[in-house]
């Protein structure tokens, strides 16, 4: 269903973890050019303040910054071009609240992976840890969630950008 919304194949999910960033915690500069054809991040916290950091931002000139929104699943390609992109630090007026996510990435239909970016992907996968207490449990009931979701080119915007 998601593929629709986005109008791509999407096979299946390669890897998928929960983040959770607090005062000055950052993610250094990279490109995830060994996960999958496409990158995601659902954005967990409500009420995150717009100068709290976290943004996730890419290296083109561009580009936007994305702010962490609650209920918003950013999707953007890592294949055939892989965007090094970052998230800002985690500023003191946001360091009562936890920016959560959950980040993973999809496998495109006629997607394939070399022996050594399968190895290079082994690496990186990331590992099942039991949620604690404080962690992302609610006392609210489970609802259906309706969730935003953009879709983000970063190949197209290059193009753009460089004017082709």
């Amino acid at each position: 269903m998601l593929g629709k919304v986005v109008d791509l194949e999407l096979r299946n999910i390669t890897d998928m973890f929960l983040t959770t960033f607090a005062e000055g915690d950052f993610l250094s500069t990279h490109s995830d050019p060994y996960s999958g054809t496409i990158a995601f991040a659902l954005m967990l916290t409500k009420d995150w303040p717009a100068e709290g950091g976290g943004q996730l931002e890419f290296t083109c000139v561009n580009c936007p910054s994305f702010v962490p929104e609650f209920n918003t699943l950013l999707m953007f390609r890592t294949r055939p071009v892989s965007m090094p992109h970052t998230v800002r630090p985690i500023s003191v007026i946001a360091a009562r609240n936890q920016r959560y996510s959950a980040t993973g990435w999809f496998m495109g239909g006629d997607d394939r992976m070399s022996s050594t970016e399968m190895e290079q992907h082994k690496k990186m996968k990331g590992r099942v840890f039991r949620l604690s207490n404080h962690s992302l449990r609610t006392k609210e009931p489970c609802k259906r969630l309706a969730i935003k979701v953009l879709m983000f080119d970063v190949v197209s915007m290059l193009m753009r950008s460089a004017g082709k």
